[in-house]
């Protein structure tokens, strides 16, 4: 008897090969296309969306907006989310901040809801300045007091979770803080501290690399340069501080400018337990409200050598192991 020959594998390889590249090149266009078209923005865009209009209009003009990557991936989007059926007409003002699922989302919730980017490293009170802008006083559902805000979260900084979050028109104080505190909780409840601090001076530590790391980098060595400091009961000499603890003293509104820059010799003697170039230790709470980065850094700092950092006018930050190094860097670096 002869055997029958088998069929060569070596063409069913190669498409299956191929077809395997091109799911992996599809997925990694999508996951691009699906990225924020700008995530530092703070500002809305308006945009009309009329009724009877079609995915490929809508696309066209989310696009030119500035607020998606790609019109074919805002498509795909919306028909395997199965929004097809539920975007609404009417005038919207969101973020270039959202993802392509969030965008795609924002255009079902109705034209009452408007959106909000709160920055990572803000107070509270530019928090509150934010949703006022958001909310609109000329609104005439407005029901946001700012001071009932700043009165209620008074022991609440660093846990006003920075976020992008969709407010119906008539939100209150009391529910804007329900939503960032519940957020904050959402995603912070798992994270492991091994820092050796408390969970409360650990976010205390988070507030203060938030304002001081320009990357993420940055994050955990800072977060171990200060803690190097904090065990050895040396000041942390964060300027954050200062400039936290001159805002206090100065700002009496809410349009105010919270992070001054133009500090002096003077500035860095203030007398407030915040200070920490005249007090050692910690703040006794936050000075803003940190990224979900800077709090994963506290807890996990870094083993670090160095006890003094600056960053160059380029941003390019420079670590020191001793005074003397540090010094060095000062006379190189910044004058």
């Amino acid at each position: 008897m002869t055997r029958r020959r088998s069929a060569p594998l070596k063409p069913f390889l190669i498409l299956l090969s191929l077809i395997v590249i091109l799911i992996l090149l599809f997925l990694t266009w999508f996951k691009l296309a699906s990225r924020p078209v700008n995530p530092n923005s703070t500002k809305r865009v308006n945009f009309t969306i009329e009724k009877g209009q079609g995915l490929d209009s809508i696309g066209q003009i989310l696009y030119h907006a500035g607020l998606i990557r790609s019109i074919p991936a805002f498509r795909l989007q919306v028909i395997i989310s199965n929004l097809s059926t539920k975007i609404q007409a009417g005038d919207f003002a969101i973020p270039p901040t959202l993802t392509l699922a969030e965008v795609a989302q924002s255009l079902t919730v109705g034209t009452s809801d408007r959106w909000v980017t709160l920055l990572e490293g803000w107070r509270r009170e530019e928090i509150a300045q934010a949703l006022v802008d958001t909310l609109s006083p000329s609104n005439p559902e407005y029901n946001f007091d700012p001071d009932t805000f700043i009165l209620m979260t008074k022991d609440l900084e660093g846990q006003l979770y920075p976020d992008t979050y969709s407010f119906t028109r008539s939100t209150t104080a009391q529910a804007a803080i329900d939503r960032l505190t519940t957020r904050f909780k959402e995603q912070t409840e798992k994270l492991s501290n091994q820092s050796g601090l408390t969970n409360k001076q650990a976010l205390v530590l988070a507030s203060l690399v938030e304002r001081e790391a320009f990357t993420d980098q940055e994050r955990p060595v800072i977060a171990g340069i200060l803690l190097n400091r904090f065990h050895a009961n040396w000041p942390l000499q964060v300027d954050a501080t200062v400039q936290y603890v001159k805002a206090n003293l100065n700002c009496q509104v809410l349009t105010c400018n919270w992070w001054p820059n133009d500090l002096t010799k003077d500035d860095l003697n203030l007398s407030s337990p915040y200070n920490t170039y005249s007090q050692p230790g910690l703040p006794p709470l936050p000075i803003t409200n940190p990224s979900l980065e800077s709090i994963k850094a506290a807890y996990q700092p870094s083993t670090t050598p160095y006890w003094f950092y600056l960053h160059d006018p380029s941003g390019q930050i420079h670590y020191a192991k001793t005074l003397e190094e540090h010094n060095l860097n000062i006379a190189k670096y910044l004058k």
